[in-house]
């Protein structure tokens, strides 16, 4: 795989409504739901994005060892906790909610645990919607021997909408903590994997990597942001 600087820093996929391994209405306010399994622990914010908000714990553990001991490194949370979603269209331009409390332009409906019942360990829904032109859903699932999350958004047009595109962007510090570096080695594709649907970071101290992940059919892209 090719390298990227590692001044590089926010990997992001864009996508139609897609599967991927993730007038302003006054935002309902619902408490962060955390998930956690034996190698993933995190939070459903209340509008919508990975982490509990802000740089609240947990924003994005992981341990390798599945024993759920839950070390110093979190990859969001330091610095600006900046995990977001957001959706485009020549109607309306660019909205977005995002982990680190601005923008939040999507008001929430429902944030809620379906785990009980569920064919996954762990199983959380968050709705919103955005000024009669669409409503979005997230399904974030995972069971607990999983090493990923698992992220189902589909979007619903609520008039006629051109040119829509999603996106979902994350900028990863899994060196902050211990080692306080800010950056991150960052390559799209690789192992036979295209460069339109993997992007992924790796911690230059602790090796410790994040991707982005899409099997969507629809036409879709991955980027790499500078810091």
């Amino acid at each position: 795989m090719n390298r990227i600087p590692e001044s590089f820093k926010k990997p992001a996929l864009l996508a139609g409504c897609a599967a991927l391994t993730l007038a302003f209405s006054a935002t309902s306010m619902a408490a962060p739901i955390i998930m956690e399994g034996d190698y993933v622990r995190t939070a459903i914010s209340d509008n919508g994005t990975l982490g509990y908000g802000g740089s609240m714990s947990p924003g994005l553990l992981h341990d390798p060892s599945g024993t759920q001991n839950w070390g110093a490194e979190d990859y969001l949370t330091p610095g600006s906790p900046w995990e977001m979603f957001g959706v485009k269209a020549d109607q309306f331009g660019t909205v977005a909610n995002n982990n680190a409390g601005w923008p939040t332009n999507i008001a929430t409906t429902d944030l809620s645990d379906l785990s009980a019942g569920s064919s996954f360990d762990n199983h959380v829904l968050w709705s919103g919607t955005y000024g009669g032109m669409f409503n979005i859903s997230h399904e974030y699932v995972f069971n607990d021997n999983y090493e990923r999350i698992d992220v189902l958004t589909s979007i619903e047009a609520l008039t006629d909408l051109t040119n829509l595109k999603f996106l979902r962007a994350i900028d990863p510090d899994p060196d902050v903590n211990t080692y306080g570096s800010f950056d991150t080695i960052n390559t799209r594709g690789g192992a036979g994997i295209a460069e339109e649907d993997f992007v992924n970071s790796q911690g230059a101290q602790t090796g410790l990597t994040l991707g982005l992940y899409t099997n969507s059919t629809i036409e879709h892209n991955t980027g790499i942001t500078s810091s």
